[in-house]
């Protein structure tokens, strides 16, 4: 079923693709979600089963960036909807922070850093089958 049968769906895609987009960039609207879903998008496979160990412990937190590019301040956050409210019309990274106690003990985790990406094309563990853990 093509998607251009339901005008409902066209009229949407057209908004998002275009309408929104121009008025934001002409300073005239600021789109609810700035992230168009992105940041409350579900954690992959990866993500959960890394954070289910209870030796891990996670943090989230975002920064946010100026008009030119500069970092401003930063806070913890709960990736809720609501954080979208109360950030409307700035622009921001999220990142989060994973720490295991015991690989911290052992030296396992001395100079070791985990990226996952969350973009426009890389998102929620994308990469998935790339990444494995071992608890």
């Amino acid at each position: 079923m093509s998607i251009l049968i339901n005008p409902q769906t066209v009229a949407n895609l057209v908004n998002q693709v275009f309408v929104s987009p121009l008025l934001t960039s002409l300073h005239l609207s600021t789109p609810t979600d700035p992230t168009w879903g992105r940041y409350l998008q579900h954690w992959s496979s990866s993500e959960l089963a890394l954070e289910s160990d209870p030796d891990i412990q996670v943090s989230m937190y975002r920064v946010f960036i100026g008009s030119q590019g500069e970092p401003l301040e930063g806070e913890t956050v709960q990736v809720r909807h609501e954080e979208l409210d109360e950030a409307r019309g700035r622009n921001w990274i999220f990142y989060k922070v994973w720490l295991s106690s015991k690989a911290q003990k052992t030296g396992r985790a001395a100079g070791s850093d985990l990226v996952m990406l969350h973009g426009y094309a890389d998102y929620a563990g994308l990469l998935e089958n790339f990444f494995t853990y071992e608890a």
